[in-house]
């Protein structure tokens, strides 16, 4: 399967296209599920089917290993890295750590701006019986921006897509994503009031809530549908 599959791309295809691009659509690849853990990504392929000489494509698979989404080869050519290599329970205690302190760090630091950010990136969320994806992760970034701490942010991401991609496999992301925003909303009132302890306890209940998902579903629906 090529990355232009993707209906999205056929339309923006063209020469002289970006690196940006390339990165996008192979990460989007990734993350949906359609390109499964350890499935080879041949530089000369994506040269090809984007239209770009090899350096763009590079930086492009560059940028993508930096963030843990493909392992480089010496060959000019990549594999899709592994969700969780350790194990779902090594990348469980990561997140929780790491959530707490997102948690913390924001209802501790947090300024009159990002609580306006949070209201209503919260509100965009809760417009739609089914939170999105893109709007779920606006909050989670604004909960990460809020604390401060550009170390924590850039962990704080590279576990959530490691999260969503784990909830692809198992077949639970939509159930996943509704846990996600369940405790978001918790997370941003305890963050909105200042209230550290309740923020961090909270950020620590959603983590256990989604990795307990995600070892329940075990590649089946997870009451999603098909």
């Amino acid at each position: 399967m090529t990355i232009s599959e993707d209906a999205g791309l056929q339309a923006g295809r063209r020469k002289g296209m970006s690196a940006g691009l390339v990165y996008d659509r192979v990460k989007q690849a990734i993350m949906e599920g359609r390109m499964a853990e350890f499935a080879p990504i041949e530089e000369k392929a994506l040269v090809e089917e984007f239209a770009l000489s090899r350096t763009p494509v590079r930086e492009a698979l560059t940028r993508l290993a930096a963030e843990g989404l493909v392992t480089l080869r010496a060959n000019r050519s990549a594999i899709v890295a592994p969700a969780a290599p350790a194990g779902l329970g090594i990348y469980c205690e990561a997140r929780d750590r790491v959530a707490a302190a997102v948690g913390r760090f924001a209802a501790m630091r947090r300024w009159d701006t990002d609580i306006a950010a949070l209201k209503a990136y919260t509100a965009t969320m809760d417009a739609t019986p089914a939170p999105s994806a893109v709007a779920v992760r606006a909050v989670f970034r604004a909960l990460a921006n809020a604390a401060r701490n550009r170390y924590l942010e850039t962990e704080h991401e590279r576990l959530i897509d490691t999260g969503t991609r784990l909830a692809c496999a198992a077949g639970c992301i939509d159930s996943y994503r509704q846990l996600s925003a369940d405790g978001l909303r918790r997370i941003v009132a305890a963050v909105i009031t200042g209230d550290a302890d309740a923020a961090e306890a909270e950020a620590r209940a959603q983590v256990a809530a989604l990795c307990s998902a995600i070892a329940a579903a075990d590649g089946k629906a997870c009451n999603d549908g098909p």
